[in-house]
């Protein structure tokens, strides 16, 4: 998420930022256009060209976080080499991505209109890119590892669960781990 200055041009990315980073600081329920344009340098006012309100803002910011989520997976799956570790590489992805921006995890994890229908046997059907692009990686390897098709449903919900519990320990504020936490997430993941 590289900032770039409003004086070149791009206040709209400039206001998604700061809303992280208001988001960060005192969650979702307080984010304001009004603290956004304040950081941004500019007036009250100006964020009103790029947002008719603070539920547009919102969703922009959500949107953003799920574009750049799904970057980072993208990332990996273009440079994965060798197709039977790149579950464990997507994992980990995963987990980097909300250790490098921890004000994400939130808005991913409490957003409505993200939809993953699962049954016992299957996957139904997902509208988020990152989550698809799990499915679509691990089925497969899972298949070339002899996962029974019945059972390959609960086995990428078992991989999604285990890297939204360690991003979601990443980011707990009270959390600190002495020693690098990326190795121990490879060694978790592995």
């Amino acid at each position: 998420m590289k900032k770039t200055s409003y004086h070149h041009g791009n206040l709209r990315q400039e206001l998604i930022l700061a809303g992280l980073k208001l988001i960060e600081e005192d969650g979702i329920e307080r984010l304001s256009l009004r603290k956004a344009a304040a950081m941004c340098g500019v007036s009250h006012a100006a964020p009103k060209s790029h947002f008719q309100d603070k539920e547009e803002f919102a969703e922009a910011v959500k949107q953003y976080v799920t574009e750049e989520f799904t970057r980072y997976m993208q990332e990996v799956i273009d440079q994965n080499t060798n197709k039977d570790k790149i579950i464990r590489d997507m994992g980990r992805a995963f987990v980097r991505f909300f250790k490098d921006y921890p004000q994400s995890f939130f808005l991913i994890i409490n957003q409505k209109n993200i939809q993953i229908s699962m049954s016992e046997n299957r996957i139904e059907k997902s509208n988020y890119a990152p989550f698809e692009m799990l499915v679509e990686q691990a089925v497969p390897v899972l298949k070339k590892w002899g996962v029974k098709e019945e059972e390959i449903a609960q086995n990428i919900l078992r991989l999604w669960a285990l890297v939204t519990g360690l991003a979601g320990i990443s980011v707990m504020q009270g959390f600190h781990y002495e020693g690098d936490w990326m190795e121990m997430v490879n060694k978790i993941i592995s």
